[in-house]
């Protein structure tokens, strides 16, 4: 049998702030319609208590984020496709602000007895339930010996270390306990006391009978009670939502921090365009297999960004320029390496004369291993009509001495030509950041090692502006 979702006031009231959400962050609600394989499933945090009244952020591989609200009892429907993953989980959304218990029934009584709670444990020196700080604390229902509930009371809990917490009822006796293995005792209940006169009834726990008593009731602990046995996979989608949040939580602190270091920067360049931008990006990539379990992949890639966080000073953060038609990656931001290091990048295509010798060259001879050791004849002669693309990485001992050490890098690196460069070309830092003067200061050399000493038609010290953004992880 199909399980509905119980629609009570407090559910409608997350729902509609999860709509106002959606609607402000261009997100989406989950609709029956659209999200037809969505199924109803029952969310339990490591505890194995429900989560109540939450708003679920489920994340599409195409970035589209879908919200859904959790009943009183912690079901809500939920994403049968593995590729949708959980992403966030927003709990108890109508306390940003307010200490009212989302899914006690919040009634006019309950808020009176609430105020009195409040009163009482302040003229007492003794403190209140509240759920921003006992977040574990379980939900649970209090009754007499005759089974009526205690409705609008007021539950006294001493705690081995002497701390007293008040907790109230709703008008069904519902309410909030500590976990059975923090070892707190019912040391007095005051049992409706706005209608009592406010007359304090205690209840003595001698050898603690009310305790064995309640817990006779309530099954194995009052803890428990009310709880239901739930699918271990469930405890293990949340606890991989977590594991993710607080990594990228991490992540984006540090990104973000890194941002502002870099700021700006200067290349030499005789690129025209107009508008040319940098963004940065940590140098991590997610592992991707379709075959996963949503939460199998939100465990991995929470584990991808604390082990990135372990090692950013080597593994560093990449900078790639950007404008309307291209992206090119420039640098790899780092903190260990010792000595100043350069990067020059080429871009150009071949002439129809360079093309027409090579052509013949690949047809003549097409066994020879002529630019891709493992490409065919076919792939070699499209890949004339491609942009052609070469860089090479150098430290700056090596620019002052003009010469390249390593022969490989030479081997791959732009042509020496007389007439200077070909094509587009960019010459900047690339692990640490330079200032205009001293990266001026540079030109020459650079000038004197890869252009014979002439300067390129049209070349500047161009700055370039990084884009800070939200970046999405």
């Amino acid at each position: 049998m199909k399980r509905n979702i119980k629609k009570t006031e407090v559910y409608d009231k997350v729902l509609a702030y999860a709509e106002r959400r959606a609607e402000e962050e261009s997100a989406k609600m989950f609709s029956e319609v659209r999200e037809k394989d969505w199924e109803v499933i029952k969310m339990s945090d490591e505890n194995d208590q429900p989560i109540r009244l939450a708003i679920f952020e489920f994340t599409k591989k195409d970035g589209s984020i879908i919200y859904s609200v959790s009943d009183e009892e912690g079901y809500l429907f939920s994403p049968a496709n593995g590729e949708i993953k959980l992403t966030n989980i927003d709990l108890q959304p109508l306390n940003k602000k307010s200490e009212v218990i989302t899914g006690l029934k919040e009634s006019k009584g309950y808020f009176k007895i609430l105020e009195h709670a409040k009163k009482y444990a302040s003229k007492n020196n003794v403190k209140y339930y509240s759920p921003n700080f006992y977040k574990h604390w379980d939900l649970s229902q209090m009754s007499n010996k005759q089974g009526d509930p205690f409705k609008f009371s007021v539950f006294h809990f001493t705690f081995p270390d002497g701390t007293v917490v008040y907790s109230v009822t709703d008008e069904d006796g519902y309410l909030f306990i500590p976990p059975s293995d923090e070892g707190a005792t019912i040391s007095g209940i005051e049992e409706e006391p706005l209608s009592f006169n406010n007359q304090f009834k205690t209840y003595a726990m001698i050898g603690g009978v009310i305790l064995i008593l309640l817990m006779s009731i309530f099954g194995p602990s009052l803890a428990n009670y009310l709880r239901a046995k739930n699918d271990p996979l469930r405890k293990a989608h949340i606890s991989a939502a977590k594991s993710f949040n607080s990594a990228r939580e991490k992540l984006l602190f540090d990104w973000q921090k890194q941002e502002k270091d870099l700021g700006s920067f200067y290349v030499y360049t005789n690129d025209t365009v107009s508008e040319i931008w940098a963004t940065m990006r940590p140098n991590l990539e997610f592992y991707e297999n379709k075959n996963d379990i949503s939460y199998v992949a939100s465990q991995g890639h929470a584990s991808t960004m604390e082990q990135f966080l372990k090692r950013k000073d080597t593994a560093g953060y990449n900078v790639i320029l950007n404008s309307a038609s291209k992206k090119i990656p420039l640098m790899k931001m780092t903190k260990l390496d010792e000595e100043q290091k350069f990067i020059y990048k080429n871009r150009y295509y071949y002439t129809d004369k360079e093309k027409a010798a090579l052509t013949s060259r690949i047809e003549k001879k097409p066994d020879r291993k002529f630019r891709y050791p493992y490409d065919s004849k076919e792939d070699q002669l499209s890949a004339l009509e491609g942009e052609q693309r070469s860089k090479i990485i150098f430290t700056e001992s090596e620019l002052e001495d003009q010469e390249v050490k390593d022969n490989l890098r030479m081997l791959f690196a732009p042509r020496v030509r007389k007439k200077g460069v070909k094509g587009i070309f960019y010459f900047t830092f690339y692990n640490k950041n330079m200032s205009k003067e001293d990266l001026n200061a540079k030109i020459q050399d650079f000038e004197n090692m890869f252009f014979k000493g002439v300067s390129p038609k049209g070349s500047v010290l161009k700055k370039i502006d990084l884009k800070r953004t939200a970046p999405s992880i």
